[in-house]
């Protein structure tokens, strides 16, 4: 196991465009290795996602035309550690008086 990450890791970091598989981000250690990625300044895709729901939640939910009366449900599929759809629902939340959140997230663990 640790000389095919080894490999893999050396192969997808050697390309002029970096990738790694997503196989060794799904369990607890890949999970809290993956939002320390997140957080660094090379990883812009949480940034701009953050970016474009904090600035444009209220546009979106408007666009909908939905009244505050209305049932919402916001289900997010893949949601890490929450931090994006945790801001984007307390925006809904403030327009709708019948919401509810769905957060998911896949972490295996061995038992």
């Amino acid at each position: 196991m640790i000389k095919q990450f080894a490999k893999d890791v050396d192969e997808g970091l050697n390309h002029s465009k970096k990738t790694l598989s997503s196989k060794y981000f799904y369990n607890k250690q890949g999970d809290e290795l993956f939002i320390q990625i997140m957080g660094m300044p090379e990883y812009y895709l949480t940034r701009t996602e953050m970016e474009i729901f904090t600035l444009q939640s209220n546009n979106i939910i408007d666009c909908l035309e939905l009244l505050p009366s209305t049932y919402f449900e916001l289900i997010e599929l893949g949601a890490g550690d929450g931090t994006i759809i945790l801001d984007t629902s307390l925006r809904i939340d403030e327009k709708f008086t019948d919401i509810q959140d769905y957060f998911a997230d896949i972490v295996l663990t061995k038992r």
